[in-house]
Protein backbone atom coordinates (compact mmCIF):
# COMPACT_ATOMS: atom_id res chain seq x y z
CA UNK A 1 0.00 0.00 0.00
CA UNK A 2 1.59 3.16 -1.21
CA UNK A 3 0.30 6.20 0.89
CA UNK A 4 1.92 9.64 -0.59
CA UNK A 5 1.23 12.97 1.81
CA UNK A 6 2.41 16.49 0.30
CA UNK A 7 2.62 19.55 2.42
CA UNK A 8 1.40 23.20 1.81
CA UNK A 9 4.81 23.68 0.07
CA UNK A 10 4.21 21.08 -2.66
CA UNK A 11 6.64 18.84 -1.30
CA UNK A 12 6.49 14.99 -0.34
CA UNK A 13 7.75 15.70 2.85
CA UNK A 14 6.66 17.08 6.42
CA UNK A 15 5.15 20.15 7.28
CA UNK A 16 8.36 22.83 8.02
CA UNK A 17 8.51 26.56 8.07
CA UNK A 18 10.40 28.04 5.11
CA UNK A 19 11.89 30.25 8.13
CA UNK A 20 15.09 28.06 9.77
CA UNK A 21 14.37 27.12 13.92
CA UNK A 22 17.03 28.98 15.36
CA UNK A 23 19.63 26.39 16.31
CA UNK A 24 18.23 23.48 14.25
CA UNK A 25 20.29 21.64 10.89
CA UNK A 26 18.60 21.55 8.03
CA UNK A 27 19.49 19.05 4.79
CA UNK A 28 17.45 19.32 1.73
CA UNK A 29 17.60 16.49 -0.42
CA UNK A 30 16.81 17.79 -3.90
CA UNK A 31 16.42 15.36 -7.02
CA UNK A 32 13.60 13.44 -9.09
CA UNK A 33 11.34 10.67 -8.96
CA UNK A 34 14.09 8.55 -6.86
CA UNK A 35 13.89 11.64 -4.26
CA UNK A 36 10.30 11.20 -4.01
CA UNK A 37 9.98 7.54 -4.27
CA UNK A 38 8.97 5.37 -1.16
CA UNK A 39 6.00 3.57 -0.09
CA UNK A 40 5.22 6.47 1.95
CA UNK A 41 6.54 9.57 3.17
CA UNK A 42 8.49 7.62 6.26
CA UNK A 43 9.53 4.97 3.79
CA UNK A 44 11.90 7.77 1.16
CA UNK A 45 15.28 8.12 1.33
CA UNK A 46 15.85 11.47 2.97
CA UNK A 47 13.18 10.40 5.71
CA UNK A 48 15.15 7.06 6.16
CA UNK A 49 18.31 9.00 6.30
CA UNK A 50 16.95 11.50 8.81
CA UNK A 51 15.67 8.35 11.23
CA UNK A 52 19.33 7.40 10.81
CA UNK A 53 21.13 10.80 11.74
CA UNK A 54 18.51 10.77 14.39
CA UNK A 55 19.60 8.54 16.20
CA UNK A 56 23.37 9.26 15.60
CA UNK A 57 22.83 12.31 17.56
CA UNK A 58 20.03 11.77 19.88
CA UNK A 59 18.58 15.36 21.00
CA UNK A 60 20.30 17.13 17.65
CA UNK A 61 17.61 19.85 16.07
CA UNK A 62 17.55 18.22 12.96
CA UNK A 63 15.49 17.87 9.62
CA UNK A 64 16.63 16.13 6.45
CA UNK A 65 13.65 17.34 4.17
CA UNK A 66 12.58 15.45 1.04
CA UNK A 67 12.15 18.16 -1.77
CA UNK A 68 12.23 16.23 -4.76
CA UNK A 69 10.26 16.62 -7.86
CA UNK A 70 9.50 13.52 -10.13
CA UNK A 71 10.82 14.35 -13.72
CA UNK A 72 12.80 17.87 -13.47
CA UNK A 73 16.09 18.08 -14.13
CA UNK A 74 19.57 19.86 -13.04
CA UNK A 75 18.76 22.59 -15.19
CA UNK A 76 15.59 23.01 -13.04
CA UNK A 77 17.57 22.88 -9.75
CA UNK A 78 19.81 25.68 -10.60
CA UNK A 79 16.75 28.01 -11.81
CA UNK A 80 15.23 26.95 -8.67
CA UNK A 81 18.18 27.31 -6.51
CA UNK A 82 17.14 30.74 -4.90
CA UNK A 83 14.54 29.14 -3.29
CA UNK A 84 15.75 26.61 -1.90
CA UNK A 85 18.18 28.81 -0.53
CA UNK A 86 15.75 30.85 1.21
CA UNK A 87 15.17 27.91 3.43
CA UNK A 88 18.41 28.50 4.71
CA UNK A 89 19.80 25.01 4.69
CA UNK A 90 22.83 23.90 6.20
CA UNK A 91 23.41 21.14 3.48
CA UNK A 92 22.31 20.25 -0.27
CA UNK A 93 22.20 16.94 -1.03
CA UNK A 94 21.46 16.19 -5.07
CA UNK A 95 20.70 12.59 -6.81
CA UNK A 96 19.65 12.55 -10.51
CA UNK A 97 20.72 12.02 -13.93
CA UNK A 98 18.97 9.72 -16.03
CA UNK A 99 16.34 13.01 -16.38
CA UNK A 100 19.12 15.06 -17.43
CA UNK A 101 20.01 12.11 -19.91
CA UNK A 102 16.80 11.39 -21.39
CA UNK A 103 14.78 14.89 -21.36
CA UNK A 104 17.68 17.07 -21.84
CA UNK A 105 20.99 15.50 -23.93
CA UNK A 106 19.00 12.47 -26.38
CA UNK A 107 16.33 15.32 -27.17
CA UNK A 108 19.10 17.94 -27.72
CA UNK A 109 21.17 15.42 -29.56
CA UNK A 110 18.33 14.17 -31.75
CA UNK A 111 17.55 17.89 -32.68
CA UNK A 112 21.08 18.33 -34.17
CA UNK A 113 21.23 14.88 -35.98
CA UNK A 114 17.81 14.15 -37.05
CA UNK A 115 19.04 11.42 -39.60
CA UNK A 116 20.80 9.46 -37.00
CA UNK A 117 17.64 9.91 -35.25
CA UNK A 118 15.56 8.00 -37.93
CA UNK A 119 18.43 5.41 -38.12
CA UNK A 120 17.74 4.01 -34.34
CA UNK A 121 14.55 4.19 -35.00
CA UNK A 122 15.56 0.47 -36.39
CA UNK A 123 16.69 -1.69 -34.10
CA UNK A 124 18.70 -3.48 -36.18
CA UNK A 125 20.40 -0.36 -37.12
CA UNK A 126 20.96 0.58 -33.84
CA UNK A 127 22.86 -3.20 -33.11
CA UNK A 128 24.44 -2.10 -36.16
CA UNK A 129 25.93 1.04 -35.62
CA UNK A 130 25.61 1.44 -32.12
CA UNK A 131 25.26 4.59 -29.74
CA UNK A 132 28.95 6.03 -29.13
CA UNK A 133 28.37 8.00 -25.42
CA UNK A 134 31.23 10.12 -26.49
CA UNK A 135 28.83 12.14 -28.59
CA UNK A 136 26.99 13.17 -25.42
CA UNK A 137 30.27 14.45 -23.51
CA UNK A 138 29.49 17.82 -23.59
CA UNK A 139 26.34 18.01 -22.41
CA UNK A 140 27.17 15.36 -19.82
CA UNK A 141 29.72 17.98 -19.04
CA UNK A 142 27.26 20.78 -19.17
CA UNK A 143 25.50 19.06 -16.17
CA UNK A 144 28.69 18.71 -14.26
CA UNK A 145 28.97 22.59 -14.60
CA UNK A 146 25.41 23.33 -13.40
CA UNK A 147 27.04 20.99 -10.17
CA UNK A 148 29.42 23.22 -9.94
CA UNK A 149 27.74 26.49 -9.96
CA UNK A 150 25.35 24.57 -7.67
CA UNK A 151 28.29 24.02 -5.80
CA UNK A 152 29.99 27.40 -5.69
CA UNK A 153 26.08 29.38 -4.69
CA UNK A 154 25.66 26.91 -2.02
CA UNK A 155 29.73 28.04 -0.53
CA UNK A 156 28.53 31.72 -0.87
CA UNK A 157 25.51 31.08 1.12
CA UNK A 158 27.56 29.39 4.32
CA UNK A 159 25.99 25.60 2.79
CA UNK A 160 27.55 22.47 1.87
CA UNK A 161 26.50 20.62 -1.36
CA UNK A 162 27.10 17.23 -1.99
CA UNK A 163 25.94 15.37 -5.26
CA UNK A 164 26.48 11.78 -6.21
CA UNK A 165 26.84 9.17 -9.36
CA UNK A 166 23.95 7.85 -9.87
CA UNK A 167 22.86 3.90 -9.99
CA UNK A 168 21.64 1.28 -12.17
CA UNK A 169 21.31 -2.13 -12.00
CA UNK A 170 23.90 -4.55 -13.36
CA UNK A 171 22.02 -6.17 -16.59
CA UNK A 172 24.39 -9.21 -16.47
CA UNK A 173 23.28 -9.96 -13.16
CA UNK A 174 19.29 -9.63 -13.78
CA UNK A 175 17.31 -12.57 -13.93
CA UNK A 176 15.63 -12.91 -17.81
CA UNK A 177 12.59 -10.75 -16.78
CA UNK A 178 14.09 -8.08 -15.15
CA UNK A 179 16.17 -8.06 -18.35
CA UNK A 180 13.24 -8.02 -20.51
CA UNK A 181 12.18 -4.90 -19.08
CA UNK A 182 15.12 -3.10 -19.09
CA UNK A 183 15.17 -3.29 -22.66
CA UNK A 184 11.54 -1.99 -23.00
CA UNK A 185 11.50 0.38 -20.34
CA UNK A 186 14.31 2.19 -21.80
CA UNK A 187 12.56 2.82 -24.64
CA UNK A 188 10.11 5.12 -23.10
CA UNK A 189 13.30 7.17 -21.11
CA UNK A 190 14.81 7.60 -24.48
CA UNK A 191 11.64 7.98 -26.74
CA UNK A 192 12.99 11.52 -27.34
CA UNK A 193 16.25 9.71 -29.39
CA UNK A 194 15.14 5.76 -29.13
CA UNK A 195 17.89 3.41 -27.67
CA UNK A 196 16.91 0.67 -28.65
CA UNK A 197 19.20 -1.83 -26.21
CA UNK A 198 20.00 -1.22 -22.09
CA UNK A 199 23.66 -1.35 -23.29
CA UNK A 200 23.58 2.25 -24.83
CA UNK A 201 21.80 3.44 -21.86
CA UNK A 202 24.45 1.96 -19.69
CA UNK A 203 26.90 3.04 -21.59
CA UNK A 204 26.09 6.89 -21.63
CA UNK A 205 25.60 6.64 -17.96
CA UNK A 206 28.83 5.16 -16.93
CA UNK A 207 30.16 7.88 -18.74
CA UNK A 208 28.28 10.10 -17.21
CA UNK A 209 29.04 8.58 -13.99
CA UNK A 210 33.40 8.73 -14.78
CA UNK A 211 33.14 12.15 -15.67
CA UNK A 212 31.62 13.18 -12.52
CA UNK A 213 33.76 11.40 -10.54
CA UNK A 214 36.93 13.36 -12.50
CA UNK A 215 35.22 16.31 -12.54
CA UNK A 216 34.35 16.77 -8.83
CA UNK A 217 37.83 15.35 -7.88
CA UNK A 218 39.02 18.72 -9.85
CA UNK A 219 36.92 21.23 -8.51
CA UNK A 220 36.88 19.74 -4.50
CA UNK A 221 32.94 19.49 -4.86
CA UNK A 222 31.97 16.69 -2.53
CA UNK A 223 30.74 13.37 -3.86
CA UNK A 224 28.94 10.04 -3.32
CA UNK A 225 29.90 7.50 -5.28
CA UNK A 226 26.17 5.62 -5.29
CA UNK A 227 26.89 3.34 -8.80
CA UNK A 228 29.41 1.64 -6.74
CA UNK A 229 27.43 0.57 -4.10
CA UNK A 230 24.72 -0.14 -5.72
CA UNK A 231 24.58 -2.42 -8.40
CA UNK A 232 22.52 -5.47 -7.29
CA UNK A 233 19.20 -6.30 -9.55
CA UNK A 234 17.55 -7.05 -6.64
CA UNK A 235 17.47 -3.62 -5.40
CA UNK A 236 15.62 -2.30 -8.42
CA UNK A 237 12.20 -2.08 -10.27
CA UNK A 238 13.10 -0.67 -13.59
CA UNK A 239 16.25 1.71 -15.09
CA UNK A 240 16.81 3.72 -11.49
CA UNK A 241 13.90 3.09 -8.89
CA UNK A 242 14.52 1.19 -6.33
CA UNK A 243 13.05 -1.78 -4.18
CA UNK A 244 12.18 -0.72 -0.53
CA UNK A 245 15.18 -2.14 0.21
CA UNK A 246 16.91 -0.42 -2.33
CA UNK A 247 15.80 3.27 -0.93
CA UNK A 248 16.94 1.82 2.55
CA UNK A 249 20.71 1.24 0.99
CA UNK A 250 20.39 4.98 -0.85
CA UNK A 251 19.69 6.12 2.46
CA UNK A 252 22.95 4.23 3.89
CA UNK A 253 25.00 5.54 0.93
CA UNK A 254 24.37 9.22 1.76
CA UNK A 255 24.78 8.10 5.70
CA UNK A 256 28.10 9.21 5.91
CA UNK A 257 29.36 11.90 3.96
CA UNK A 258 26.42 13.98 4.86
CA UNK A 259 27.33 13.18 8.83
CA UNK A 260 30.49 14.50 8.10
CA UNK A 261 28.97 18.02 6.27
CA UNK A 262 26.58 18.13 9.64
CA UNK A 263 29.12 17.80 12.15
CA UNK A 264 31.22 20.75 10.12
CA UNK A 265 28.33 23.07 10.48
CA UNK A 266 27.86 25.56 13.22
CA UNK A 267 24.30 24.77 14.81
CA UNK A 268 25.75 21.81 14.87
CA UNK A 269 28.94 22.35 16.67
CA UNK A 270 26.74 24.87 18.96
CA UNK A 271 25.09 21.80 19.53
CA UNK A 272 27.77 19.49 20.65
CA UNK A 273 29.51 22.18 22.63
CA UNK A 274 26.82 22.57 24.84
CA UNK A 275 26.04 19.08 25.33
CA UNK A 276 29.61 18.63 26.54
CA UNK A 277 29.30 21.57 28.47
CA UNK A 278 26.20 19.77 30.44
CA UNK A 279 28.15 16.68 30.87
CA UNK A 280 30.66 18.12 32.62
CA UNK A 281 28.82 20.57 34.88
CA UNK A 282 26.08 17.80 35.99
CA UNK A 283 24.79 18.79 39.19
CA UNK A 284 26.17 16.98 42.67
CA UNK A 285 24.16 15.06 44.53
Amino acid sequence: RFVIEINRLGYRTREFSPEKPAGTVRVLCIGGSTTVAGRSNDETYPALLEAKLRRRWPGLPLEVLNLGVSGVNSEDWLGWLDKLLSFDPDVIVQYEAINDIAWLHLPRYAALHPWRRRLHDSLLLERLLGFDPLVLEADIRGTLRRFEEMDRRCRERGAAYLTATFAAPDAERAPEELRQHLETSIIFWTRHFPLRSWASYAAILARHNALLVEFTARHGINRVLVHERLTDPALFIDACHLTPTGIDQLSEAFLAPVADLVEDRPAFRRWAADRSHRTLVRPLL
